[in-house]
């Protein structure tokens, strides 16, 4: 169980929260519901970047309409861009 919980030290800056629940009596589509202004709790949400650029337009379009305001955005942390290696 502590292993939910460990934060690997190269994703250390992202300063992540992880909240977990557990009840006698869950249904699958009995979800608890929390009262909380999540533009002041998340400052950021950030898609997986093995998404398609589709599916991050369609995922950020329906944030805004539930009503985030704060950033949203793809990460690049497999972004490549190529180069030239150019000899004597």
């Amino acid at each position: 169980m502590n292993s939910l919980f460990m934060k690997r030290q190269p994703f250390s800056h992202e300063q992540e929260f992880r909240f977990v629940l557990k009840t006698e009596d869950f249904m699958q589509n009995d979800y608890p519901k929390f009262s909380i202004d999540v533009n002041s709790v998340i400052e950021t949400i950030l898609f997986d970047p093995r998404i398609s650029q589709e599916e991050y337009k369609k995922g950020e379009k329906e944030l805004r309409e539930l009503g985030f305001r704060n950033r949203i955005s793809k990460s690049s942390i497999y972004t490549f861009e190529p180069f030239s290696i150019k000899s004597k």
